[in-house]
């Protein structure tokens, strides 16, 4: 593929995959205001907890299996429906094992919900499984305008279960439908919209082939699922589920603005660097023009997240008081986090998965270090605690990238000053504008924090 034809198919892929994040937000985020409404940090908390198990099968399973397809030589049926049963095998194996797995759990949190909770998630595994193959036969061949209705009709459905069991009166259990339904719908519309059937075939030959790589990327998700909800147990296990809760809300909020953009890109620089994995200095050149723009992006979505933090807290009333601090430093943490978000893609796609899950058990050693110093110490000194962390991994992401393409990781670094320096004042700014006007109203508020923010990042 030429270097041009690569582009806009990047440049097409990225904003087909952006619109369907933008809609599938957008309703997410307005969602998490009427829950908050409606629900307690204790539903929030019980039912996060869940979804810390939940979140590893299609991370181990799914997102593994899926990344080898998309960078597998073979580009036939042979090798889709191989990969199909593979992860439906896995799967149902995986929802088998939930319900022992609920007892224990239910043991770690103090709470007898998880018994019930867990196992009932187990229906979005098994979805997950069933859809995962054509999603990434999708991502593959660059078929990503297909993929917005997918992701559409997923969280529409998943919102009108959630919000209608909400509204009337069904707690924490309008959560777990809401997350069930989505699971549901989105692999009706793969099946349907995607145009890709599996046979009755199984190729032992190409499944061992591929053993070598997958077993590494699944050991890399693992330990991505201990770093992603390692700090989860530890919330549960020291300070329970209302604690929990709060972070959980919090940690939505940020996860939902900065996935907006970065979740659907991902999967788009992913195919782009397996296509220029065989040309360093093509590799070099991507990876300077995707990270330079990375850093606008995400110092633009972190300004906007700390201004309205205050904001929502004092939207949201007094069972959620001080979340907007916690909003903050989540924030932050996360959006340095992202400034790295692309380090897994181009190593992966240059065949260096151990690389990638050395780094994962290197934070994953820290965080186990760092949060059982702080987390006795409450939400405020644990969400410290990771943004240190975030700090060294960025140091460390850098090093390595820069070996690997062959140039200074701190010409990379250099790259990211401008914007960071600019969002930390229009931040500040933004922030004092909306506290000035938080008397007049909570709309007040937002509205002249985003607007102050807005004025001075367009300057930019």
């Amino acid at each position: 593929m030429t270097s041009n034809n690569l582009h806009r198919k990047v440049v097409s892929g990225s904003l087909w995959s952006i619109l369907a994040e933008l809609l599938a937000s957008g309703g997410r985020a307005l969602s998490y205001f009427v829950y908050a409404r409606l629900l307690t940090p204790s539903d929030f908390g019980v039912v996060g907890f869940c979804l810390l198990w939940i979140s590893l099968f299609p991370l181990l399973i799914d997102n593994s299996l899926g990344l080898t397809l998309i960078s597998a030589k073979e580009d036939d049926q042979a090798t889709f429906s191989t990969i199909f049963f593979i992860n439906i095998a896995f799967s149902l194996a995986a929802v088998a094992l939930l319900f022992p797995v609920a007892q224990g759990a239910s043991l770690l949190l103090h709470d007898h919900r998880v018994v019930f909770i867990l196992p009932a998630m187990g229906i979005q595994v098994l979805c997950n499984a069933l859809c995962a193959t054509h999603i990434a036969i999708a991502r593959r061949k660059f078929q990503f305008r297909r993929l917005v209705m997918v992701r559409l009709i997923s969280t529409v459905c998943s919102l009108a279960g959630g919000l209608s069991l909400a509204f009337a009166g069904y707690t924490y259990w309008a959560l777990v439908a809401g997350t069930v339904g989505g699971g549901v719908a989105q692999m009706i519309a793969a099946w349907t919209l995607l145009r890709w059937h599996p046979s009755l075939i199984f190729n032992s030959a190409r499944a061992r082939a591929m053993t070598g790589f997958a077993l590494w990327v699944a050991l890399d998700m693992g330990v991505t699922w201990l770093v992603m909800s390692g700090g989860g147990f530890f919330l549960a296990f020291f300070l329970g589920e209302h604690e929990l809760g709060l972070f959980r809300l919090s940690d939505q909020l940020d996860a939902t603005v900065m996935g907006t953009v970065f979740g659907p890109l991902i999967p788009v620089f992913y195919s782009a660097f397996c296509e220029t994995a065989h040309n360093p200095e093509q590799s070099r050149k991507l990876f300077e023009r995707i990270n330079h723009t990375i850093a606008i992006l995400v110092m633009a979505l972190l300004g906007y997240t700390i201004i309205i933090a205050y904001p929502l807290e004092h939207l949201n009333g007094g069972k959620w008081l001080g979340i907007g601090d916690l909003i903050v430093l989540n924030a932050i943490a996360d959006g340095i986090s992202y400034l790295v978000i692309v380090t897994p893609s181009v190593l992966r796609a240059q065949g260096n998965a151990k690389t990638v899950a050395g780094m994962r058990i290197l934070l994953l050693i820290g965080q186990v270090i760092v949060y059982s110093l702080v987390v006795r110490h409450g939400l405020k000194p644990f969400l410290l605690g990771k943004l240190a962390l975030e700090v060294g991994i960025y140091a460390v992401s850098f090093t390595l990238i820069g070996r690997n393409l062959s140039v200074s990781p701190w010409r990379l670094m250099a790259g990211q000053m401008a914007p960071t320096v600019f969002v930390t004042f229009g931040a500040a700014l933004g922030t004092g504008a909306a506290l000035l006007a938080l008397p007049y109203g909570d709309i007040a508020g937002l509205a002249a924090g985003l607007t102050a923010f807005t004025f001075l990042f367009g300057t930019f």
